[in-house]
């Protein structure tokens, strides 16, 4: 076939530069669309031997058809969009760490969109959550922007107050994800938070320290609520990763996973673990978003690629 004579085409002097797992640059990902169209162009005349029972016109159709699928499948690998959600407690015990994501989310916008360029497009939002005590104030949203300025600015204007007690309205945050328009075709939100949702469910009996840690410990909504929030993300395919920046999250991890993995159709949740070092949050932000975009590549051909010994971006 004459997609596959492309692809054999392809010697060892063609590989791309870049490391497997890195990210490739724009003037990579550009390299590899030259050399696609230009060996595509070099096979224009190509036709292969007729299949038995079929005619030489019909074959020369589906070569035809091959050249022109290649082409259209070189130019989807590049053209990705993504939304990038940030759910985050913004009460008065996070102040220190909307610091040091306001510091680097110019630099994370920066590298994830050089991950898609030169055609695909970044979109940030973000849901801020607080607790049941704090009325009107209990959620903040920034809608999904690719101006990276007005999300800066969105984060200067966060005042981290509020909170009645060490649990924090955490499923709020979750049910304000629906709120937010998603339309790319690689969906992330990150949930950032240093204590659960209310609920025994959510912690373990030695962490429950009274009225200080839960007011609401046995709000039976909330169950319901958290099980509903994330079976919307699951079927939504929107990639879940839970940050943990202090310890004392990981029984609400435990269940959060097993909800979300329950429902998606092979999308796992993923955690990063900074509760030793805040200030990587950049680092491990690219790290897992370039994981998931890998993740959403579309299959088709890799086999055939990587038999070839190329890189798929």
């Amino acid at each position: 076939r004459c997609a596959r004579s492309v692809v054999v085409a392809m010697t060892s002097r063609d590989k791309p530069e870049h490391n497997a797992g890195t990210p490739p640059t724009t003037a990579e990902l550009q390299r590899q669309m030259r050399l696609a169209e230009q060996l595509l162009h070099e096979q224009k005349g190509f036709v292969p031997p007729p299949r038995k029972g079929k005619s030489a016109e019909t074959a020369s159709t589906s070569a035809s058809l091959d050249s022109e699928m290649m082409r259209a499948r070189a130019r989807a690998r590049l053209d990705k969009t993504v939304d990038l959600a940030f759910v985050v407690d913004v009460t008065g015990s996070a102040s220190r760490f909307i610091d040091v994501a306001h510091k680097q989310m110019r630099q994370i916008f920066q590298n994830v969109r050089s991950m898609v360029a030169p055609h695909g497009t970044v979109r940030v939002g973000m849901v801020g959550f607080r607790d049941f005590c704090d009325g009107d104030r209990r959620i903040e949203q920034f809608q999904f922007s690719t101006d990276v300025g007005d999300f800066e600015k969105f984060l200067a204007a966060v005042k981290c107050d509020g909170g009645g007690d060490a649990c924090e309205d955490v499923v709020g945050g979750l049910e304000a994800l629906q709120s937010l328009k998603w339309t790319s075709k690689i969906k992330i939100a990150y949930l950032i938070t240093h204590t659960p949702p209310h609920g025994r469910r959510f912690y373990t009996d030695s962490q429950n320290s009274g009225s200080s840690w839960d007011k609401f410990p046995d709000i039976p909504s909330q169950n319901g609520a958290a099980d509903s929030a994330l079976q919307h993300l699951a079927l939504q395919e929107i990639q879940l990763v839970c940050v943990k920046v202090e310890t004392g999250t990981e029984r609400m991890f435990e269940v959060f996973r097993t909800v979300y993995n329950k429902n998606t159709q092979g999308m796992k949740m993923s955690e990063v673990d900074l509760s030793q070092d805040c200030s990587v949050f950049c680092a491990a932000v690219t790290t897992s978003t370039w994981a998931s975009i890998r993740s959403s590549t579309p299959r088709f051909d890799v086999q055939a690629l990587l038999e070839a010994g190329v890189d798929v971006p």
